[in-house]
Parts: C-alpha cells; sequence; structure tokens
C-alpha cells in the first residue's frame, strides 16, 4: 500500500481514532473532504482500525497529512505556511518525529515573543 514506517503508522492509526482531529477536519475540509472524512476516520464507518488503514487509499493518507499537520500547528491547512513546511520540512508523509521538531520550535519561538 504505502511505503510507511512503523512509526509513522502508529501515529497514522491513532490519528484514525481521534475525534478532535475529525473535528477540526470537518469543518475545515468542509464538504470538499466529506469522502474522505467517511473513509479516514473509525469513528464513521464503526470498522476496526486495522481494516480501515488497509482500504485507505494514498491520496486519503496524504490529504489527511495536511490536515493533521495544521491541526497540530494551529495552521490553515491549505495556508501557505502550512505548504511550505509540508514541502520544505515534512517531505515524508506522517513524519512523527518531523512534526514533533516543528511543534517544539513553534513553542520555542511562542514563548520567546511571550518572554521579549
Amino acid at each position: 500500500m504505502t511505503s510507511l514506517g512503523n512509526n509513522s503508522i502508529t501515529l497514522l492509526k491513532a490519528t484514525m481514532n481521534n475525534t478532535a482531529f475529525m473535528d477540526f477536519v470537518e469543518q475545515e475540509g468542509g464538504d470538499r473532504l466529506a469522502a474522505d472524512v467517511e473513509a479516514f476516520f473509525t469513528e464513521y464507518t464503526g470498522e476496526n482500525v486495522d481494516v480501515l488503514f488497509d482500504r485507505l487509499r494514498p491520496k486519503t493518507i496524504s490529504r489527511m497529512w495536511r490536515f493533521f499537520v495544521a491541526y497540530t500547528l494551529e495552521l490553515t491547512p491549505y495556508s501557505p505556511l502550512c505548504t511550505h513546511l509540508l514541502e520544505n520540512y515534512l517531505n515524508g508523509k506522517w513524519d512523527r518525529l518531523g512534526l514533533l521538531a516543528l511543534k517544539e520550535q513553534k513553542n520555542h519561538e511562542t514563548n520567546q515573543q511571550l518572554c521579549a
């Protein structure tokens, strides 16, 4: 299906059960992502996460990665900044370590601004 590493697969499967993320995707993606939402989240299908994972299409995985990056970093999914980060820092899909590094960097920059 896809060449994701074990850490990436673990993150992806956990995200498939994340109802707060589902709410974010529904709000930000609207009708445009309705089919992806229904195919991705276990809340909709009632399927076991492993069964649902095996049926996911690569394009759904890719779109959900963009939305998960936006959700985690508190960005708009199709903003220039989100696109820049995806293209320059998170080339691997579901790159947990890269996303954690960006989150830490963002938190550090926010703390510096608050303390200035």
